[in-house]
């Protein structure tokens, strides 16, 4: 296996006492010795620098950076990978920790593999005696707009953070989600059908103790990238038949509307809907949902007879796209798949 490649892991810790001891051991003890830990101390007020300076002075691969003010998480990271030298880059947070073999895996994947630039891993949900609770298992990476499948294990390529840059200040407590769905935009994701890493869960962590704060923020958020994510997954669908696209489309449009009209959405711009559309229906109640807040929908529909039924439906409010031969080539489309659809 190659080793030459440099991983830089950026540790972010405000007043994370109980946990961090663990997480910067799981880094340091790594069977994958080429990296360097970079901890960026957010002005703690507990004994969090006496830890970070211990390990300071028996590991040369450890660095610190003190905040003078609480800046929080994305800027911290931000600020963490302004001084990063790697080839590869991460981070984890004081409260979690790697299995020891976590960096040399996914290493060795990205090594294995130049078409990929980010890959992500299973993980394990305890508690805070380490007890298990479940396992997060991966998705590929058109489910994002599902959950964040991508979670806490992850590696990727130093030039993602050069071309879509850091972790969003605004997007605080979903900026990791945010990150990787604008990763998603330009590169290719994979991931490792393995848990590699223990995520906590506990009272004091940003996970267990804002949720509803973290709810409203995934609305904003998926609202931001609603465009993108629909262009992204009409590519990662493209050969699949019609039929087991429609599947696909509708299976997503639900998704988009549980999460999208979990909390108000902003004004959307341009929003684009493809769906074997009928009047009654799921599909057709999300065309509506989404008609709300859109003044341009266009609707990609499957059968060019449903056409004039759009066009009824909205008298004109949304931009219909007429080209049914669009479909063909964009799915394969063939004459017996298109026979099933009812």
């Amino acid at each position: 296996m190659d080793k030459s490649k440099l991983v830089s892991i950026v540790l972010p810790v405000y007043n994370g006492e109980e946990f961090l001891k663990t997480a910067i051991m799981s880094v340091l003890t790594q069977t994958y010795k080429n990296l360097e830990l970079i901890i960026v101390d957010d002005a703690s007020t507990d004994s969090t620098p006496q830890i970070i300076n211990h390990f300071l002075t028996k590991d040369s691969r450890v660095r610190v950076i003190k905040n003078q003010t609480n800046k929080n998480l994305p800027t911290s990271l931000n600020i963490g990978f302004a001084h990063a030298k790697g080839d590869y880059y991460t981070w984890v947070s004081d409260d979690d920790f790697y299995f020891d073999n976590a960096i040399e895996k996914m290493v060795s994947f990205l090594n294995s593999r130049p078409d990929v630039a980010f890959v992500y891993a299973n993980c394990l949900i305890i508690d805070i005696n380490n007890v298990i609770i479940s396992e997060r298992v991966s998705k590929p990476p058109y489910e994002l707009f599902d959950d964040n499948y991508v979670g806490c294990c992850n590696l990727y390529r130093k030039e993602i953070l050069e071309k879509i840059g850091g972790y969003d200040p605004e997007m605080f407590l979903v900026d990791d989600w945010d990150f990787f769905l604008r990763c998603y935009r330009y590169f290719k994701m994979d991931y490792i059908n393995e848990s590699l890493f223990c995520k906590r869960l506990h009272l004091k962590s940003l996970t267990g103790s804002r949720q509803e704060e973290i709810r409203a923020k995934i609305g904003v958020m998926l609202t931001k990238h609603v465009s993108l994510f629909i262009s992204k997954w009409l590519g990662e669908i493209r050969g699949y038949g019609i039929k087991k696209a429609l599947i696909l489309a509708n299976k997503i449009n639900l998704k988009l509307m549980e999460r999208l009209f979990s909390s108000p959405p902003a004004k959307i711009e341009t929003f684009t809907v493809i769906t074997d559309y009928k009047p009654h229906g799921a599909g057709s109640d999300f065309v509506r949902e989404i008609n709300n807040i859109t003044d341009n929908l266009l609707i990609v529909v499957a059968d060019k007879n449903y056409l004039d039924i759009n066009q009824e439906i909205f008298n004109g409010n949304i931009v219909i796209n007429k080209s049914y031969p669009l479909i063909m080539n964009t799915y394969n489309y063939d004459e017996e798949s298109a026979k099933l659809i009812t």
